[in-house]
């Protein structure tokens, strides 16, 4: 079974001055608290994809941690109920979507597509996208998912299956098996775009 490691939100209010009207306006924010233990395990997984903790161009596990606290807060605009992050980028991502019950419920994303993420990135173009680590934003979604019996989540939910839906989490499941994922990429690009306007 993964490791799991519990989430702290940390709500927050921001006061914003208009210096030239003065008019005042206030925002609720949430910051998240990841323990110490998990950029731990990061640094290591995220070294072969271009992560260093000694880096000065904003390559490091903190940065990367930064990312998917804004990509919460102003794209999803809302916190999720766990972060999974996998032992390395898998081909996957189509499979994800096609046995992903409500695109509301999970969003997915790699290591490498959010370091460079300042580069638009076209799967058209591109290619389609490894898969990485899960934001999960209903536990109810990933059991519906879960019950596919795939392999990407078995791991996932036996370690997040008896978690609070009430707190929130961060999960590292173990490595997948090589030979099911060889078998699963041949049809995962096909699957992509079949799925891919619901990601």
């Amino acid at each position: 079974m993964g490791a799991c490691y519990p989430l702290t939100l940390q709500p927050m209010i921001r006061t914003e001055i208009n210096e030239a009207t003065m008019e005042t306006k206030v925002h609720h924010d949430t910051w998240i608290i990841f323990p110490p233990e998990v950029e731990l395990r990061l640094r290591t997984i995220m070294t072969p994809y271009g992560y260093n903790s000694e880096s000065d161009d904003g390559a490091h596990v903190r940065f990367f941690l930064s990312r998917i606290e804004f990509s919460c807060r102003l794209e999803f605009r809302r916190m999720p109920w766990a972060m999974v992050f996998y032992p390395r980028e898998y081909p996957l991502s189509g499979h994800f979507l096609s046995i992903r019950t409500n695109a509301d419920d999970m969003r997915f994303s790699n290591y490498s597509l959010l370091r460079d993420r300042n580069q638009r990135f076209d799967p058209a173009i591109d290619g389609v996208p490894p898969l990485s680590f899960l934001w999960i934003f209903s536990k109810s979604g990933l059991e519906e998912a879960a019950k596919h019996n795939s392999p990407l989540l078995e791991d996932v939910w036996r370690t997040l299956a008896n978690k609070s839906a009430e707190s929130s989490w961060v999960a590292f499941p173990e490595a997948l098996d090589s030979h099911w994922v060889d078998e699963v990429a041949k049809t995962n690009s096909e699957m992509f775009f079949q799925h891919v306007g619901e990601q």
